[in-house]
């Protein structure tokens, strides 16, 4: 992995500690995770994240919708979600998503 790809993914975990200390909104770090995905362009990492990414941004699309909070349910759903994100980064950096592990 070259250094550029590595600052990527360096971003993406310093968005998800800013989401996580409120300085952060959701939409926003959909938004920057999906366009640092895009720029890493590693059809192996998109198909680890992406799936998880879905689950969030469908979370974030009915709470748009609804003009609502999070539910407790919802903040856990993230919570989780995130912490998977951040298990398919480390799986990447340690070389352990390729084509025969598309998944974390």
């Amino acid at each position: 992995m070259n250094d550029y790809v590595e600052r990527q993914l360096l971003l993406i975990g310093q968005f998800i500690g800013e989401y996580r200390r409120g300085d952060l909104n959701l939409n926003t770090l959909i938004q920057r995770i999906e366009a640092l995905s895009c720029v890493i362009d590693n059809e192996h990492f998109k198909n680890a994240v992406f799936p998880i990414v879905l689950k969030i941004e469908e979370i974030n699309a009915v709470t748009l919708e609804d003009n609502s909070k999070l539910s407790a349910n919802n903040e856990k759903i993230i919570y989780q979600s995130l912490q998977e994100l951040e298990q398919a980064i480390q799986c990447f950096q340690r070389g352990l998503i390729n084509s025969q592990t598309v998944n974390p």
